[in-house]
Parts: structure tokens; sequence; C-alpha cells
């Protein structure tokens, strides 16, 4: 059985980071056809949205902070006392430190990846995709099975 750690939300949409390989817009020279960019028709909708990779990074980098700060808190106490006294729920330092480490690792290895993906070649960032944006959807499937999509991270 799967328990969720994280909140639940009946939220209608996904969030993806991304590295979206870099399209060469440049139009045919016979017939003067130029590709549409991708990252503009998944947004075009108004359901969809593609965040900026610095704002991404900033973000990643103050939860790291938080957590790290969290987590040499929690190795003051005994491994085996509540890490919340006053609160209802009954979680050992020792939980909640391991908790904390596995968020880190995560965060840290997502931060690395965008790192090695933050080139020439591709464009970094975050998409968040509308259930209900079938063609979006679609799309976004054949873009990741052509590996013109790299995902880094999903979160539902």
């Amino acid at each position: 059985m799967k328990i969720r750690q994280q909140f639940v939300s009946n939220s209608s949409s996904s969030s993806f980071v991304i590295a979206f390989k870099k399209q060469d817009n440049k139009p045919c020279p016979t017939c003067g056809f130029s590709p549409p960019d991708i990252l503009d028709f998944l947004d075009s909708s108004g359901k969809n949205s593609f965040g900026e990779l610095e704002e991404l990074e900033q973000s990643l980098q103050r939860e790291i902070q938080r957590d790290e700060e969290d987590l040499r808190k929690m190795q003051t106490k005994h491994p085996d006392s509540p890490a919340f006294p006053d609160s209802i729920y009954h979680a050992t330092a020792k939980e909640v430190s391991e908790e904390i480490n596995k968020t880190l690792t995560e965060n840290r290895e997502l931060l690395s990846k965008i790192h090695a993906y933050n080139t020439d070649e591709y464009t970094v960032g975050e998409l968040e995709l509308d259930y209900h944006d079938e063609v979006a959807n679609k799309v976004f499937r054949e873009l990741c099975l052509n590996k013109k999509i790299v995902v880094l991270k999903r979160e539902d």
C-alpha cells in the first residue's frame, strides 16, 4: 500500500521540471515554413505555464538551506525524543531527520540534473500541464517519446 507523505491536492494539473531540447526555428529556405515554438504552444491555451530556470533554482536553493537548518536542529535532539514535543504529531527526531535527509538528497540530485542540462542545447524550467488540455498532453507525451523533452522531476 502506498501512503502519500505530502499534502494531497485536487489540482487538475501536473508539474514537471524539464529539459527541453532547443529548436532550430529557422524558416525553410525553399518554402519559408518555420516550425512553431513548442513551449509557446504548450503555454498558449492559458491552462499551462512554463517557469524560468532562475526562479526554480533559487527556490530549490532556499529549500535546501531550510532543510539543512532543520536537520541541524533535529540532530541536537536525542534520536528517540519527540521531534515536535508540543505537537499532535508523534514522530521522533530520528524519523524526521531521515525524512529531511531524503528530501535533501532528492533536491540536491535535481539541482545537479538542472546544472547538467543547463547548456546551449537545452532550455530548463518548470512546466505545469492541465490534465484537461488533451492536445497539450498528447504533444508533451510525443516530445518525451522523441527525446525532445527530458523529465527531470514530476509532481502530480
